[in-house]
């Protein structure tokens, strides 16, 4: 690629795939500021790729707040959160564990939240 080349909207999308396929956040981190200084939209490309790597912070985020034990119980909403992002990121053994960490360890009761994020998760990976 020649000097006088820019990136379409599709390089970053591609490259902030890769980066959420090993779960690189911080590289992730760079390639979003790039997109905002270097000003794309967010087409859908993009918004997708975005939305991976946002769902990947949020089930670290959620890992850490098991870490932190009873301070921090995750509620119905929190594993609905979580249960998306794994759908997403298409963390499917992660999703599973998590359900299951919300009705054998947590106690929660699954409502018709927690069960659409599931299907989603199972649906979108083609189980």
């Amino acid at each position: 690629m020649s000097s006088s080349e820019e990136p379409d909207m599709y390089t970053p999308s591609i490259v902030l795939s890769i980066y959420s396929s090993i779960s690189s956040i911080r590289m992730g981190k760079q390639v979003h500021g790039y997109i905002l200084r270097s000003g794309f939209g967010l087409e859908i490309p993009l918004g997708n790729a975005l939305i991976t790597i946002e769902s990947i912070k949020a089930v670290g985020c959620f890992e850490a707040m098991k870490e932190l034990g009873s301070a921090l119980d995750p509620d119905k909403a929190t594993f609905s959160a979580v249960l998306s992002a794994c759908s997403h990121a298409g963390l499917v053994d992660e999703g599973r564990q998590i359900f299951s960490l919300m009705v054998e360890e947590y106690c929660v009761e699954p409502g018709i939240e927690q069960y659409s994020c599931i299907i989603d998760l199972l649906g979108r990976a083609g189980i």
